[in-house]
């Protein structure tokens, strides 16, 4: 609990504000290093009603003689021993710090009545103990600690009360309930928040109460921000309030006009908390806002009205401009309940306003934004006489009410006189003891009577009151006592000038420049500026441009402008117990003394250990577990108070699993073997320190299977051995009941394999190969919208009850996954790295507790690679949902990943645990893998071979023979829409030509490079002739056109499919799983996958070779290998040192195989082999490597370049493993076990996202440029493989290098 119920904190920000009184059940000192110095509370200071108006603090009227008559000393008193501060027995209450409205005293005084407001529950709040909070009274005699600067006592904030988490913010949505909480307090009725429209309360409350305003409520939305128009500049002196000096200027600031009999009129507040558009709304932020707005508007009968004040971060919206946009951005960004209370403003509004102000960079928005939102908001809401502004991560735990008006009050009882060097320094009750003398020593320092009036300012006429006397000796500190403060701070103001601050000389368009007057509030998660200061500062915006550093802006405009300014001391606690009082007195208000005010040496790291400072450069880390402790959260958010919420989802202990029900045959156990035995694995929902678990192995050993096991799939014995405690509990019941079963709760994306082919099944692929690229829209060719909606069936009745969310959760999906473009587009036409976007996102409308995605980089080019990978961790964080992700030994492992689990063989786990354990015990990850070369091993293997047995440099070019493929000024349309050939380019001669110029000779190696969806998969089905538009463009295959022309007949498709050998996940998605392995190979042959082939007796031979020369590969009944003494794969490469591989041995094994229960990997292997074996002209491999370990693609690269002439044989080298190639026996081929590899005939083209997937022959290149871009292909060479050319993977992908190489066409 805290006392007197205070405390501000940010969640991470640059900015933490704890403001607490203390705890009841108060930890040991010694523990939380609370500085151990107490102060008694008196019976007169308990928490009190702000009525009319709050008890005076003891310098409400700080005449001259009240201070020097002040000579009492303030003795500390001895921590007492009569109240034990752990005891939980005090008397509970529904805490109501308002005026007694409505009585006589309080109508003698004001206009109008109060009517009490509708609050959530759809009832008066006023006196519903469901929309009021409760506290704890404290008895008269009860010991707090006492703050190092600030005071309770002198700003009428007062003690007396404690409050606790769940009786403070119950009646807001906190239903977790604690041990005080459940005892005392009923929970209160359960509210649809999302049915909450905040700001129609708020309206309404207005208008019941407008009589008691002499400004009456606009219309029931906020106002919408709007471009400014000629005549809104031209007339920018209206905005200006004329100076009250033109008025008779009175001693005492003339509002109290009870003597003349007259009723007042309440001035109205604005609270507009600061937010932007990617800000994720935590239960605590909800909670935070709806407890504000309840106790400051509702409760108070309008006295206060809440808005929020969101700035867009993407200036390419149109917000202002089509309100469909601005709707948009709602829904996106700012919860339902909050719309008609948010304000959206961006940077290209403000610098509309502000064109002579510099500074207005997006990306640096936050140095104008502080002010200039806030002074259009004084502009299109006129109603109100002060704006506070506060980051929404500031935190109070006490009473929104009672607390600014406590602030308010206060700062309306200064005066005038001494209030910017009193505003300068740390009020210390240690060391000033009492406020006024505290006043006093501030007077004694400045016997001039300090700064009085306006400071002259060039170009500046001031708008404030002229001084009461004309010196400030004549003044008795009367001036300004009853007006309202200007400009409130809760920190010190003081001058950068004779500070070491940062940016203290961000001074623009003022004509004195660096002379200019100026003041920096050290801290500004809070503050509070009249409408009139703001009209001030928004004129001279508008008509100079003057500008400074955000901090100092609105301080120096009421310097300059004579206006009233007060540093309201906010009772501060500080985490150091080593430093006396007056050593911390010393430090915080030696203003020339660097340290403290600029961040930059030592004795500055003190301000992260007060509960409230902006973090300059380190973090807050004090006021952060002060509050994570009242709020009962752990670092991550997590309730440490809820043992509910420490259940795993999903725990597994000692289990074993199997596909079918076990049984004692030995027969059946071979054909039913034991999964993951003895497994022992839990999920937490929520841990002290975050868990984000990444499962690592190769494609064969077992990652989907494992996934299946957490999704509650496979028999596991015992049973009792695996449970998902979390999705029982009463949380997942509020939530969603359907969560509690795991399949649904627990989500598998696959990208490979059964889980890696169309999206929603067989209806949105398309019935054929060549159907994606068809222009024709056919029924069963859904959309992306209809794909996420569920609507991807014929019959919509048989989808009814799926459920995808609201338009917001679909839209915000939608823009998360980057997904915008391609929500009209047909399912079957997207990209593979669209199709996994489009994946996640699907999944993530289901709103499931875990996300788990089966190898999510496989096959994405770097680009789209650099963005999910963060987009991943942020869904992480926020555990929205939990993200488990499952990668190869060669993937990149990303940075936020905490926990692994590592596969070994036989479906066994060989390590799991912290990441940088598991990969320390594994040596490292490359040890892991096969043969993985990281930038150091580059490095060491200059001057030598490659892993294909290339040399690293080879600037000879290999003899090219004729054009296989010539293609000239191609341009691929859908209607209007490019998608290659969106450029011009300019040959050798000047001659200019639009879309793509490329010729493939035999013997070339090409590699085609480029983004998810810039066409590279269309550019391979031109080639191959899937492509309907191949046969009107200007493209010659094999030295024929696709259609017959005089005197050149056209080429057949079935002429092309004998000569292009081609592997792509296309052809994986459609190649029928029903045959067998030997027959897949076979197929290469046939006109169609299942036509017969027509074999010679070479072709049986060179099949047969084929299988055996993979056999340990292929064949599932190939021995397991050996296991390390790390628990990692020896790998099954073939040692010809060992004789391992039989080439004359049965391939029958291969008949019996089918290709469906083939592992992932290995049915890549087979469909690389179908596109070789026959030798053809144009071999074309897309994405061909993508999905094998790394050692089975080693070995494909080295058949690729070589046959089965040289093979590979590890060696223990530069600290990996180190495969070398080397020349196979000739006794172990023979004559019938020789394949050679490409030939001086063939021609290769290969397409590839991953540069180890960059086979070692590649010599030429092409990258696309995004379709929209506007960019020209590039075009390049390689003197050497891939792997030895320094930068080359970068050059590729669009470096300087490229952008000035050749650009061959």
């Amino acid at each position: 609990m805290s006392t007197a119920g205070d405390e501000i904190i940010s969640e991470g920000s640059p900015v933490a504000i704890p403001h607490l009184g203390g705890y009841t059940n108060q930890p040991d000192p010694s523990s939380t290093r609370i500085y151990d110095l107490y102060i008694e509370a008196s019976e007169k200071q308990d928490a009190q009603t702000i009525d009319e108006p709050l008890p005076e603090p003891g310098a409400s009227d700080l005449s001259h003689d009240q201070v020097v008559e002040d000579s009492s000393d303030f003795d500390l008193p001895k921590p007492s021993t009569n109240f034990d501060q752990s005891a939980l027995d005090l008397p509970f209450e529904l805490y109501d710090p308002y005026p007694d409205y409505n009585s006589q005293a309080w109508k003698k005084k004001w206009h109008g009545a109060h009517f009490a407001c509708k609050g959530p529950r759809g009832v008066d709040v006023n006196g519903n103990p469901d929309d009021t909070l409760g506290a704890y009274k404290l008895p008269t005699d009860a010991l707090t600690p006492a703050p190092i600067f600030g005071s309770y006592e002198e700003t009428g904030l007062g003690f007396g009360y404690c409050f606790e988490r769940y009786a403070r913010n119950s009646p807001y949505g906190d239903n977790v309930l604690s041990d005080d909480g459940q005892r005392d307090r009923p929970q209160p009725s359960n509210v649809n928040w999302e049915k909450v429209d905040w700001g129609q309360l708020q309206y309404e409350c207005a208008i019941l109460n407008q009589n008691r305003f002499e400004e009456k409520r606009g219309d029931t939305t906020p106002s919408m921000f709007r471009y400014p128009d000629h005549e809104d500049i031209q007339q920018v002196n209206s905005t200006l309030i004329l100076p009250e000096s033109r008025v008779q200027s009175k001693a005492r600031y003339n509002i109290d006009r009870r003597s003349s009999g007259s009723k007042e009129y309440k001035k109205r507040n604005a609270i507009l908390l600061r937010t932007y558009d990617s800000k994720k709304y935590t239960p605590d932020n909800m909670h935070h806002i709806r407890s504000m707005i309840t106790e400051l508007s509702l409760h108070s009968g309008a006295e206060y009205e809440v808005f929020l004040l969101v700035q867009i971060l993407d200036v390419e919206k149109p917000i202002f401009f089509d309100p469909t946009a601005y709707q948009e951005a709602l829904d996106l960004y700012v919860p339902r309940e909050f719309h008609n209370i948010s304000v959206l403003f961006n940077v290209p509004l403000l610098e509309a306003w502000y064109p002579k102000v510099g500074k207005h960079d997006p990306d640096n928005s936050q140095q104008v934004h502080m002010t200039q939102p806030l002074q259009l908001f004084s502009l299109s809401r006129p109603e109100f006489d002060l704006y506070w502004q506060f980051e929404l991560d500031v935190r109070y735990t006490g009473h929104h009410y009672h607390h600014l008006e406590a602030i308010r009050q206060w700062a309306q009882k200064q005066p005038r006189k001494l209030q910017w060097e009193r505003a300068a320094y740390f009020y210390s009750p240690f060391i000033h003891r009492t406020w006024s003398k505290f006043c006093r020593k501030i007077s004694d320092m400045f016997t001039d009577g300090g700064i009085w009036g306006a400071v002259t300012t060039t170009g500046i006429s001031p708008v404030g009151p002229s001084p009461s006397t004309s010196s400030p000796e004549e003044d008795d500190f009367e001036w300004g006592v009853g007006e309202p403060a200007d400009f409130i701070n809760i920190s010190p103001i003081v001058d950068p000038v004779q500070t070491h601050m940062m940016f203290r000389d961000w001074v623009e368009n003022y004509p004195d420049g660096l002379s200019t007057p100026r003041r920096v509030a050290a801290v500004t998660p809070m503050i509070a500026t009249s409408k009139r200061l703001l009209r001030a500062m928004h004129h001279y915006q508008v008509t100079m441009g003057t500008h400074m550093m955000p901090e100092m802006f609105s301080a120096s405009s009421t310097l300059q402008h004579g206006l009233k300014a007060v540093a309201f001391p906010e009772p501060v606690y500080l985490e150091i117990a080593d430093k006396t009082p007056e050593e911390l007195e010393s430090i915080f208000n030696d203003q020339t003394n660097s340290s403290m005010w600029n961040g930059s040496s030592q004795n500055s790291k003190l301000a992260q250990h007060l509960n409230y400072w902006w973090s300059a450069g380190f973090k807050p880390e004090y006021s952060n577990v002060l509050y994570r402790k009242w709020l009962g959260i752990d670092d991550q958010g997590n309730r440490t108070d809820d043992t509910r919420s420490k259940e795993p989802v999903v725990f597994i202990s000692d289990a074993s699993f199997y596909r079918q029900h076990p049984t004692t045959a030995a027969e059946a156990a071979r054909s039913n073997p034991v999964i993951f035995p003895n497994l022992t694995f839990d999920l937490p929902s929520s841990s002290p320190k975050p868990e984000h678990w990444c499962v690592i192995g190769p494609s064969s050993a077992g990652k989907t299977t494992f996934f299946e096991i957490l999704r509650g799939q496979h028999l596991c014995f015992p049973p009792t051995a695996r449970s998902f405690p979390y999705l029982s509990s009463a949380e997942i019941e509020q939530k969603d009941h359907r969560l509690r079963i795991p399949s649904r709760a627990i989500q598998h994306v696959g990208f490979a394999g059964k889980h890696g082919g169309g999206l929603g099944g067989g209806s949105t692929t398309g019935a054929y190969l060549s159907a994606r690229y068809e222009s024709r829209r056919e029924e069963t060719d859904f959309s992306v919208s209809d794909y996420l909606k569920g609507n991807v069936e014929l019959n919509p009745f048989n989808n009814e009850s799926e459920d995808v969310g609201n338009d917001a959760s679909l839209q915000r999906v939608i823009v998360d996954l980057k997904l915008e473009a391609l929500v009209d587009m047909p399912v079957g036409n997207l990209s593979n790295g669209q199709t996994r976007r489009a994946k996640i996102a699907k999944a993530l409308l289901g709103k499931p507790e875990v996300l788990l995605l089966d190898e999510p980089f496989l096959g994405l080019d770097p680009p789209t690679l650099k963005t999910l990978s963060p987009l991943l961790y942020n869904l992480a964080e926020a555990q929205e949902p939990r993200i488990v992700l499952s990668l190869r030994p060669q993937d990149p492992l990303p940075d936020w990943i905490t926990h692994i689990v590592y596969l070994g063989p036989e479906l066994r786990i060989a390590r799991q645990g912290r990441k940088d354990e598991v990969l320390g015990s594994l040596g490292s990850r490359e040890s892991a893998s096969s043969i993985s070369k990281p930038a150091a091993l580059k490095a060491k293997m200059q001057g030598q071979l490659s892993r294909e047995g290339l040399p690293l440099r080879d600037s000879r070019r290999p003899a090219s023979g004729k054009p296989i493929v010539e293609m000239h000024d191609i341009q691929v349309k859908y209607g209007n829409k490019i998608v290659i050939g969106n450029w011009t380019s300019t040959d050798v001669n000047g001659h200019s030509s639009c879309g793509l110029n490329w010729t493939v000779r035999r013997g070339e190696r090409w590699g085609v490079f480029g983004p998810n969806g810039s066409g590279k998969t269309t550019l391979i089905s031109l080639i191959c002739s899937d492509h309907p538009q191949s046969y009107s463009l200007p493209i010659t295959l094999f030295s024929r056109p696709r259609l017959p022309r005089p005197g050149n007949p056209g080429i057949s498709i079935f002429d092309l499919q004998s000569r292009i050998g081609h592997s792509s996940p296309e052809i994986h998605n459609f190649f029928p799983k029903q045959l067998s392995l030997r027959r897949c190979l076979e197929s290469a042959w046939s006109d169609t996958f299942l036509s017969p082939p027509s074999l010679s007796c070479s072709c049986h031979t060179l099949v047969d070779t084929h299988l055996r020369w993979f056999e340990p590969e292929l064949n599932p009944s190939w021995s397991q290998p050996k296991v390390s003494s790390t628990g990692t794969t020896q790998e099954r490469l073939v040692d010809y040192d060992d004789k391992t591989l039989d080439l004359g041995s049965s391939t029958d094994w291969a008949a019996a195989a089918r290709f469906s229960d083939l592992p992932f990997s290995v049915q890549r292997l087979a469909l690389l082999l179908r596109a070789l074996i026959k030798r053809p002209d144009l071999v074309v491999l897309d994405e061909a490597f993508s999905g094998m370990d790394a050692s089975l693609r080693d070995k494909c690269m080295l058949f690729l370049t070589w046959g089965t002439t040289k093979t590979l044989s590890s060696n223990p080298n530069y600290g990996i493993r180190r495969v070398s190639v080397t020349e196979t026996p000739k006794d172990i081929l023979g004559n019938e076990g020789l394949v050679e590899g490409l030939g001086k005939e063939q021609a290769l083209v290969c397409i590839s996202h991953v540069e180890e997937e960059v086979p070692g022959v590649v010599r030429d290149w092409l990258c696309l440029p995004e379709a929209k871009s506007g960019e020209r292909v590039r075009f390049g060479r390689f003197e050497g493989p891939l792997e030895g050319i320094e930068g080359g993977w970068e050059r590729i992908w669009g470096g300087d290098e490229a952008r000035n190489g050749n650009q061959r066409q």
